[in-house]
């Protein structure tokens, strides 16, 4: 059968530079980094089709599809809520 995954080496790997930046960035402000890779891959696999409905995850080579995101990447979603002070 087809691999419905993508190696997240290759990905990280040609964005090590971006996300270097953004690291010494986010230290600098005190900011924190979300990295979907380690939420969205597993043992450095990405899936390239989502498992659920057998459509597309992303809709070009680096942008998830709105449904995939809604289903997959709730790591934002605590980023997203309000905090209690």
């Amino acid at each position: 059968g087809a691999d419905h995954f993508g190696a997240a080496r290759d990905a990280s790997t040609r964005f090590e530079h971006i996300h270097r930046l953004v690291r010494e960035v986010a230290a600098r402000h005190d900011a924190v980094v979300i990295d979907p890779f380690d939420t969205l891959c597993t043992q450095g696999r990405c899936a390239l089709i989502d498992p659920r409905t057998g459509a597309p995850a992303y809709r070009d080579t680096a942008h998830l599809t709105a449904s995939f995101a809604r289903e997959s990447a709730t790591f934002i979603d605590a980023t997203l809520l309000p905090t209690r002070r």
